[in-house]
C-alpha cells in the first residue's frame, strides 16, 4: 500500500469538516481492528470484508445511519491509499445487507429520532413567549439568531460557536458580516457565511434576507439586535454576559422555550430550523431547484452556479413568513 505523503495526507484530511474528520477517525480504528482479528487485509476494499463488517457492527448495536457514515469513513481510508474510487454503493451484496440491518432495526423499534421542523406558527409562539420580557437582552439576541437560522436556511453551527473559547473570526460569524441596503430603514439584510460543513475551504456564501413587514422578520429582529448589541468585535451572536451562542445553549434555549409553550422539545434540534424552512418553502410551492440553492444542499451542488437576482432571494422571506392557506 502507497500512504499519501505526510503533507499531502493532511490536506487530505483538511477536506473534511472538522467534526467529519473526528468520525471517520474512530471509525478507521474500528475497521483496522476488525479486520486485524478476523486476520484479513483492509485494503483494497473487499465487498465481502465491508459486509462481514456491518454484519459485525449491527451486532454491536450500531445505528443504521452509524454504519453508513463508518462505510464512508471506508472509502475515504481507501482512497488516501491511492486506490481508485471503490463505488461502495454499487455493490449489491454490501446494498442488500445495509437494507435488511435498516428493516431488522425497524421492527426493533431502533427508528432515528425524528426531528421536527421549527415553522412559522411555532416561531409566532416563540416570539410571543419571548416578548414577556421585552427588553431582556438574551431574549433580543435568541429572537434574532432563530429567524436568521430559518429564513437563511442555515445549519446551527453556521450561526454558532463550538465552544467559549473556540470562535475564529476567520471561520465564524461576526458583526462585519450582515451588511444592509439601508441603515435608516433596511429591507435586504446580507449574512456572508464564511465557513461551513460543506464549505472545507473557506470560499464563503452570502445569504440574502428580505424584510417582511409582519410577526416574522429576521431583518427587523437582528436590527433590534444589533441596536443592543453594539459593534464591539468578537461572535455575532452573545449573550449579556459575553458568553457565545454556542449550538449547546442554542438548542437548551430553543427546548425551554418549546417546553413553555407546551411542545414536546426532545425531538427538535439545532436543525430544525432548517428542516422548518424547507419544508415551508415546499408547502408553499417554491419550485424545488431553488430550495435546494437556499439551503446549498450539497447533492445538488451545480445549483450554486446558478444566477438568482439577490432581491429575489430576499422575497422569498416574505413567502415564508406568510401564512398557508
Amino acid at each position: 500500500m502507497h500512504k499519501l505523503g505526510e503533507s499531502l495526507q493532511n490536506y487530505y484530511l483538511q477536506g473534511l469538516a472538522p467534526s467529519t474528520q473526528k468520525t471517520y477517525k474512530s471509525a478507521k480504528v474500528r475497521y483496522l481492528a476488525f479486520c486485524n482479528k478476523a486476520i484479513t487485509p483492509p485494503l483494497p476494499l473487499s465487498e465481502n470484508v465491508l459486509c462481514f463488517y456491518v454484519s459485525f457492527l449491527a451486532d454491536e448495536g450500531l445505528a443504521h445511519a452509524t454504519i453508513k457514515s463508518y462505510l464512508s469513513a471506508c472509502r475515504h481510508l481507501h482512497i488516501s491509499y491511492g486506490y481508485p474510487e471503490p463505488h461502495i454503493g454499487d455493490m449489491p451484496r454490501l446494498a442488500q445487507i445495509m437494507k435488511g440491518i435498516k428493516s431488522s432495526q425497524a421492527k426493533q423499534g431502533r427508528q432515528p429520532k425524528p426531528r421536527l421542523p421549527i415553522t412559522p406558527p411555532i416561531l409566532i409562539q416563540i416570539k410571543t413567549l419571548l416578548e414577556k420580557q421585552p427588553n431582556n437582552f438574551n431574549n433580543i439576541m435568541l429572537w434574532a439568531a432563530y429567524t436568521t437560522c430559518f429564513f437563511g436556511f442555515l445549519r446551527a453551527g453556521e450561526i454558532c460557536i463550538p465552544s467559549d473559547a473556540g470562535y475564529d473570526p476567520g471561520a465564524h460569524l461576526s458583526f462585519s458580516d450582515i451588511a444592509v441596503d439601508n441603515s435608516l430603514n433596511p429591507t435586504l439584510m446580507q449574512v456572508r457565511i464564511k465557513a461551513s460543513k460543506t464549505d472545507p475551504f473557506r470560499q464563503g456564501v452570502d445569504i440574502y434576507l428580505g424584510r417582511t413587514y409582519n410577526n416574522l422578520c429576521p431583518v427587523a429582529a437582528m436590527m433590534a439586535y444589533l441596536s443592543a448589541r453594539g459593534d464591539a468585535n468578537g461572535p455575532l451572536f452573545r449573550f449579556q454576559d459575553g458568553k457565545p451562542l454556542t449550538r449547546e445553549r442554542l438548542v437548551g434555549k430553543l427546548r425551554e422555550a418549546l417546553h413553555c409553550i407546551g411542545i414536546r422539545q426532545d425531538i427538535y434540534s439545532g436543525h430544525s430550523f432548517r428542516i422548518g424552512a424547507a419544508t415551508t418553502a415546499a408547502q408553499h410551492g417554491i419550485p424545488d431547484a431553488t430550495i435546494q440553492l437556499l439551503g446549498r444542499w450539497e447533492s445538488t451542488a451545480y445549483l450554486l452556479y446558478v444566477k438568482i437576482d439577490c432581491n429575489k432571494l430576499a422575497s422569498i422571506t416574505t413567502t415564508l413568513s406568510t401564512p398557508l392557506k
